[in-house]
């Protein structure tokens, strides 16, 4: 902001015009972005969360539980219904495991759903627990609530499960900020629907609207020229131009 807008923001708030305000860097060097992609119908399958447990069920691991090597992560959700969706399947997953059988108990301590419709003494209680550096909870399925106000500094990884339904280009940034509060090293998976990845085919109305561009473009173009001249041989020869010009698109 410069000097008259932060002046403006700071008398909105209703701050001192003496407050002091600390400006830090947007840079965030210790987040490693990554891109993945969510396959085709497979959103609402929690398919491309699988890799979420990868710490948990490693073949190579002989102790009783892995869930200790599970990266403390957020997964944010626009949907309610596809966190706890989601939940159920990677929960699931935990329990069918070939390398580490987890009990019942054991999955749904690990894998919990936070969203603003739950009640206080639960949120509070979830939060509580993450904010532990051994915490049993290891991956948070999460609503955008989950950022208001709550102090998470060691989350490792946070994945946005599609970009958010708001416009609002700042929220994908918001919720990957979350992760690596405290300087560690830290990622932002960001999982792209399926339409994302390959070369884009203009649609037919694109295809037409372009066309018409060109076009009017063109008239503009040859008309111009001639309105400079008296002959009126001139103009008709623009006419003509924009004839052939037009046949040709068209053939």
């Amino acid at each position: 902001l410069n000097t008259q807008a932060l002046d403006e923001v700071k008398r909105a708030i209703g701050f001192d015009k003496n407050v002091t305000v600390i400006r830090t860097s947007v840079d965030r060097p210790e987040i490693a972005l990554r891109m993945g992609i969510i396959p085709r119908n497979q959103k609402k399958s929690a398919s491309a969360l699988r890799f979420l447990l990868d710490d948990a069920v490693r073949a190579n691991n002989k102790t009783p539980s892995c869930m200790h090597l599970v990266p403390k992560t957020v997964v944010f959700f626009d949907s309610k219904k596809v966190a706890y969706s989601t939940k159920d399947q990677l929960r699931m997953w935990l329990q069918m495991s070939d390398n580490h059988l987890y009990s019942e108990a054991q999955s749904s301590e690990v894998v919990v759903v936070f969203h603003r419709e739950l009640a206080k003494a639960d949120k509070e209680a979830i939060i509580t627990e993450f904010q532990q550096p051994d915490s049993r909870i290891r991956i948070l399925l999460a609503t955008e609530a989950i950022g208001i106000g709550v102090n998470l500094p060691d989350v490792r990884r946070v994945v946005l499960n599609g970009l958010p339904k708001d416009d609002e280009p700042a929220i994908p940034w918001q919720r990957g900020g979350r992760a690596g509060r405290d300087g560690s090293s830290s990622e932002m998976i960001i999982l792209l629907e399926h339409w994302v990845k390959g070369t884009r085919k203009p649609s037919s109305a694109s295809q037409a609207s372009q066309q018409r561009n060109r076009q009017s473009s063109w008239k503009a173009q040859a008309l111009d020229g001639a309105s400079d001249s008296e002959h009126s041989s001139d103009i008709e020869e623009a006419r003509d131009e924009i004839n052939t010009r037009m046949a040709d698109e068209e053939r």
